[in-house]
């Protein structure tokens, strides 16, 4: 049998977390992202292909943004309001055309004299034996020089004193110069690593834009025919999407996978898992290479309402979801049980590398009247968060308020993303410490969608959700009653302060007690048994079930 059973405990009622009372507006809003979930996977049925799976935006994970905001809109509304100008969509569809094979060939370009450049490490690497290999998102400027990854952390180190070896794949978020980024990161002892582009042959490439465009022009045709409004207008959005840059990329994740499979023979092919196509990319090409490697998804990071690829994850074939996940802690893996009971996925309790073990005895003192805010890796978000930042800011010069950035979204992209000049508010600070000292600064988070909320929570500070737009609730702490504040404006965010600093000490301790425990369930650090559980499970697993060859 491919899938044993869940290794998830049950979770006593004790530590059952207080669930919000669902607001109309938010209660509204979900029902039209499931009306669109479903809308996606009848889309994605009536036309299978490596193109749909490799679209950002087929899958909702989270933050919802751009496409997928606006279908989430359009469906609320029927797909009344939908208008559709035919000329300029040909128009769009042609520019994305040679968008497409223009970077298609930038691609197969840049991959060969990646290849040529490593030739002789890809040729020691090949040499060697790798029980597990993972891939994971690089950040150029945040390569650590003892081999420690932002996302696995020091797995490497800690799978090797076990005696397992592990080779890390290393993608290129940041757009860094190949050149540097392939220096940065590759590494032929001790803890390797290297480009996970490296691993694919330059034809890939030309393979990948070949059904891009096929698949273009098959939803082009299906649109002209349909005559659901919502399925037509998906079906002219994919028509236009199956060309895009970003879908070539993680197409080839595919031809990742399979190179992985095919040269190492691993036991496991390890993924980050938050729902994203490349994840699910990366998992069909181990399982059509090498049927008896187990695949793992680590779920790293928080789960929201709108999560519902992993939340939900819609069954495509057996390489849909992974054959064993690492979760967070018990929390969000009940979060997800449901769905994935019926694929038979291994769950295991396994923490984070970021964990921060809890050193506060009470809430953060309030006279340190300092603000952390801490946006997600996206654009928007950062530009969205740090603007209502510095009106706060303004509005309360008693308080300080500590800017940081995510890796992705780095300071010096940040401060040209907002109108104000955020070095010209005295009472703003743009953060170069890490994120520990600045936990120890503050008393208040205020933050949308960022994970930093669990562990300012351990740390006593008040964490604020932003609530600043309308579209979608981006609240990983969405679930807990207690201790979290919302506002909407900046005299909302005032008035939540006001009334925290008007609060009794026994009350404050209790709150955050309790929200505490919320979060010790939530997450907690990799400690060596979990290590050792997970080990366990994939030593077990054998193989057996057939792949599914719906993907050409």
């Amino acid at each position: 049998m491919l899938r044993s059973t869940s290794m998830l405990p049950e979770r006593q009622a004790a530590h059952e977390p207080a669930r919000l009372e669902v607001g109309e507006q938010t209660h509204e809003r979900m029902v039209a992202v499931r009306r669109l979930s479903d809308l996606l996977q009848k889309v994605a049925q009536r036309h299978p292909g490596l193109p749909v799976l490799a679209m950002w935006w087929m899958h909702l994970c989270h933050p919802l943004r751009g496409i997928q905001a606006e279908l989430v809109r359009d469906t609320r509304l029927s797909f009344r309001d939908v208008s559709e100008d035919a000329v300029q969509l040909w128009w769009q569809w042609f520019v994305g055309l040679a968008r497409g094979i223009a970077y298609g060939g930038y691609l197969l370009l840049g991959i060969a004299r990646l290849r040529f450049m490593l030739r002789r490490e890809l040729r020691e690497l090949r040499s060697q034996s790798f029980a597990v290999v993972a891939r994971s998102c690089c950040y150029g400027s945040d390569w650590r020089t003892d081999g420690t990854d932002f996302y696995y952390g020091n797995l490497q180190v800690r799978l090797a004193e076990h005696g397992v070896s592990t080779l890390l794949l290393c993608s290129n978020i940041s757009s860094e110069a190949w050149r540097t980024f392939a220096r940065r990161h590759t590494r032929t002892s001790g803890l390797c690593r290297v480009p996970d582009l490296a691993l694919i042959s330059p034809f890939a490439v030309a393979a990948m834009v070949g059904q891009q465009i096929v698949s273009a022009l098959g939803f082009a045709r299906m649109a002209r025919r349909e005559s659901d409004p919502g399925i037509r207008k998906v079906f002219r959005l994919a028509s236009l999407e199956a060309l895009a840059p970003a879908t070539t990329m993680t197409g080839l994740s595919v031809w990742v996978g399979r190179a992985a499979a095919r040269l190492w023979h691993p036991r496991v092919v390890m993924t980050l898992y938050e729902g994203y196509g490349w994840e699910k990319c990366v998992w069909y090409g181990v399982n059509t290479t090498d049927p008896s490697c187990t695949t793992v998804g680590y779920q790293h990071t928080a789960i929201f309402r709108e999560s519902l690829a992993i939340i939900e994850p819609a069954s495509r074939g057996a390489w849909s979801v992974p054959d064993v996940v690492l979760g967070l802690g018990l929390v969000p893996l009940e979060m997800i049980r449901a769905g994935h009971a019926r694929f038979g996925t291994t769950l295991i309790p396994f923490g984070s590398f970021r964990y921060q073990p809890t050193t506060a005895q009470h809430p953060a003192d309030l006279g340190r009247r300092t603000v952390l805010v801490t946006p997600v890796g996206h654009r928007p978000e950062v530009k969205t968060l740090f603007a209502f930042a510095s009106r706060c800011a303004q509005r309360l010069p008693h308080y300080t308020f500590i800017l940081r950035c995510h890796p992705e979204v780095p300071m010096a992209i940040a401060k040209q993303l907002i109108d104000v000049d955020l070095t010209s508010v005295p009472n703003v600070v743009l953060s170069n410490r890490s994120i520990e000292d600045d936990f120890q600064r503050a008393s208040v988070l205020l933050y949308r969608g960022s994970s930093s909320a669990f562990y300012a929570v351990l740390q006593g500070l008040l964490p604020i959700y932003a609530d600043i737009e309308t579209e979608m609730d981006r609240d990983p702490l969405f679930q807990l009653e207690r201790w979290r504040q919302r506002c909407a404006s900046v005299e909302g965010f005032v008035q939540v302060l006001a009334q925290h600093e008007r609060t009794s000490e026994g009350a404050l301790t209790q709150e955050w007690q309790a929200a505490a425990q919320y979060v010790k369930d939530y997450t907690g650090p990799v400690t060596d048994d979990r290590i050792e559980a997970f080990l366990r499970a994939v030593d077990l697993r054998s193989k057996q079930e057939t792949v599914s060859s719906c993907i050409a």
